[in-house]
């Protein structure tokens, strides 16, 4: 079986997916990259964004040229009408596809109808919210067009199913594919570091209770909400600490709270830290809180349930009912509810007990949440296609 898979750029949390395709027996692999992120920047940041070669490592890719003026941005971002070329040269079984929302998707796509070949498409979308009806409208017609001509769908989540069948996706054709993080590495990490050594490191006390904020300090991410939250019950438990990991557009409001509130002393608002650093920061944590407005499937979410973490997330984070099961291994809030989001954490802050229990269940839930399953999916779908 010849499985082509498409994607812009390559992402730490999709390459292990193509290492495991290219040690499988069972299915020749490719992968195309449709911009070469060495002379770009990343799509949705503003910053550029250094890779790792060694993303490249471990299976067979080739950049196919973008002749895209502006790299990256907007649906005009990648323009690869070298695509149908690779495909009619490598003659795949069928295609992996990353994304819908740029013009060389829909080339993909046509290019493996004109050629019989069928689509197997990934994404992590969730249902958007209300918005303005044009533009609802205008993406329910797009989306449901796109998808019309697709036969095969994995979805990472419940809500990345419903998001699937609200544009006219049916049950039969949807596939859990987890969405994943290296388990593996992260047990690794787990047990090698020294948690009290690390602690140390960053200066957090034995008895302090650490939440711990990881992503971009952006709007969507309300970090914000997640300060109310802290602010209300920081003073019935003096030993509670917050700590932000990551840099956006919000760190200027955040500052400005914590001098207001004189919060400076309980509350670390530490940038953006490379990954090593990252994992330092889950070890030392107790508490991951993940409040986003928009967040599909929030990976820093896996990588904390690694560390045996348990987990609050609002209502609108994508993997929220059945990664996060509230009360089981963290917990749900209304989004945008400080009450309901303090509660949670005034739960958890003040039971040592109930924080074990709790991430204990994260890290036995997480472990099923893997890219092992995620290639079952994947060899399930190309047994599929392959049947006369």
């Amino acid at each position: 079986m010849k499985l082509l898979v498409i994607n812009t750029h390559p992402v730490e949390y999709h390459v292990p997916i193509y290492r495991l395709l290219n040690e499988s027996k069972d299915i020749d692999s490719r992968v195309a990259f449709l911009w070469d992120i060495y002379q770009a920047y990343t799509p949705g940041h503003n910053w550029p964004m250094k890779f790792s070669k060694a993303l490249l490592k471990g299976y067979h890719y080739e950049f196919v040229k973008n002749l895209s003026w502006h790299p990256g941005k907007g649906f005009f971002g990648f323009i690869n009408p070298g695509i149908y070329r690779l495909m009619k040269q490598y003659k795949p079984d069928a295609v992996l596809l990353f994304g819908y929302n740029h013009l060389s998707c829909w080339i993909a796509k046509w290019s493996a109808k004109r050629l019989g070949i069928p689509v197997i498409f990934k994404g992590e979308a969730a249902p958007a919210r209300d918005g303005p009806k044009w533009r609802m409208l205008l993406k329910k017609l797009y989306l449901a067009r796109f998808f019309s001509e697709v036969p095969f769908f994995t979805y990472s989540c419940r809500k990345n199913a419903d998001f699937f069948k609200y544009y006219g996706v049916r049950e039969s054709q949807l596939y859990f594919m987890p969405c994943a993080v290296d388990n593996d590495k992260f047990e690794q990490l787990r047990l090698q570091l020294d948690r009290k050594v690390v602690r140390a490191n960053l200066a957090i006390e034995d008895n302090n209770v650490v939440v711990l904020y990881s992503g971009r300090l952006a709007a969507h991410k309300c970090p914000i909400v997640l300060l109310e939250a802290f602010k209300r019950i920081h003073t019935s438990c003096p030993e509670l600490r917050l700590i932000y990991i990551g840099e956006g557009d919000q760190r200027e409001q955040l500052m400005s709270f914590l001098v207001q509130h004189n919060l400076t002393k309980k509350v670390v608002v530490a940038g953006f830290k490379s990954h090593d650093k990252v994992y330092e920061y889950y070890q030392s944590a107790d508490i991951l809180v993940q409040p986003s407005l928009i967040d599909p499937s929030p990976k820093t979410v896996n990588e904390a349930m690694n560390f045996a973490l348990p987990v609050i997330v609002s209502d609108t984070v994508g993997t929220a009912g059945d990664l996060i099961i509230d009360g089981h291994n963290g917990y749900i809030f209304k989004q945008g509810s400080v009450e309901e989001l303090a509660n949670c954490l005034q739960k958890l802050a003040s039971d040592a007990s109930l924080r074990k229990k709790l991430g204990m269940h994260a890290l036995k839930t997480v472990l099923a949440w893997s890219f092992e399953n995620d290639l079952v999916t994947i060899k399930r779908i190309c047994k599929e296609i392959a049947m006369p």
